[in-house]
């Protein structure tokens, strides 16, 4: 099982590479097996948060008991000038008990003091939110501040929790790249119902999140909704037909999923590395436009998957033989 493993995974390397060389891009293959826990992109580009750790059910109690920020109960949260940070919380209080779209009316306040402004907040799902901070441009390297979180509870004492933050120096914006370093990836089908989904922070509308992407140990996980209905539809009629079929179109769409990700962020390391200014948007808005432009790929990516399927059908070859 473990070599049918390495070479379904090299399979998908050859394809995800031949996509993109397809793009004009040339690839340097790294074998998996050299290539794990070896970190070929870099981390800022994608997603920067630490390693995820299988996420724990969290209890809810009336009235609540807890409020942290997650993050060192010794290190302080680091910035740079221009950094914008998504830094998660969590509670055992009810969703109730927080307004994202209107914090006056929250019992959970947040709070920033020094160098660091709140930008806003997610819903709280599950015991689990996370506040949006940044640090303008120009501030001095080693300013400090502070984050705070506090709970109110009727007639008893408030919760709170609070970390130190430190402003660092910008790393300096490396040159751009003409040939892209194929890292290790795993693709990840996410269900609604599990915790996953609640900690990447994905909304209740399925056909409003296709996938997102992380760098996590130098492997780049690509976290996809099986409920997206521009996949979950056409996934149903092939398993209609045959497991085969069904187990090819999802390898087929995870390449496409996979190879886009990689096209996405690579974009952003040329904006990046030629000094562009993004636009000074609400996180909620950038997050959602990165949201749209994934569901339009993942739309595009159950079309191209399913017609490789059905044309190596009509062609009478075996589904999960050959090239993918």
């Amino acid at each position: 099982m473990q070599e049918r493993d390495e070479t379904a995974i090299q399979e998908m390397r050859r394809e995800v590479a031949r996509l993109l060389r397809l793009q004009g891009i040339a690839v340097d293959q790294v074998p998996s097996s050299q290539a794990r826990g070896v970190q070929q992109v870099s981390d800022r580009l994608l997603t920067s948060r630490r390693p995820r750790r299988p996420l724990q059910p969290i209890e809810v109690h009336e009235p609540p008991t807890c409020i942290r920020i997650v993050w060192d109960d010794d290190e302080p949260v680091g910035f740079y000038p221009g950094q914008r940070r998504y830094i998660r919380i969590e509670t055992d209080a009810n969703s109730t008990y927080h307004t994202a779209d209107n914090p006056a009316t929250s019992r959970i306040n947040i709070i920033a003091q020094g160098a660091v402004n709140l930008k806003g907040s997610t819903p709280l799902r599950g015991g689990r939110m996370r506040a949006i901070f940044d640090v303008p441009e120009g501030t001095a390297v080693g300013t400090n501040g502070t984050l705070r979180v506090e709970l109110s509870r009727p007639g008893l004492p408030t919760l709170s929790d609070q970390r130190d933050i430190v402003v660092n120096e910008k790393p300096p914006a490396r040159p751009g790249r003409e040939q892209l370093n194929l890292p290790p990836f795993e693709p990840h089908p996410v269900t609604p119902e599990s915790e996953q989904w609640v900690a990447l922070g994905w909304p209740d509308d399925l056909g409003a999140v296709a996938s997102s992407a992380e760098m996590e140990n130098g492997t780049l996980m690509i976290y996809y909704s099986t409920s997206y209905p521009r996949y979950a539809t056409r996934l149903a009629r092939y398993e209609q037909r045959s497991t085969a079929l069904a187990e090819s179109f999802t390898k087929r769409y995870e390449v496409w999923l996979v190879t886009h990700s990689l096209l996405y962020y690579r974009d952003q390391e040329e904006a990046t590395s030629q000094q562009q200014t993004r636009e000074a948007d609400a996180a909620e808005v950038a997050e959602d436009r990165e949201r749209k432009e994934r569901c339009r790929m993942a739309t595009l990516a159950a079309l191209f998957a399913a017609r490789e399927v059905d044309t190596a059908g009509s062609s009478g070859s075996d589904a999960d033989g050959g090239e993918m």
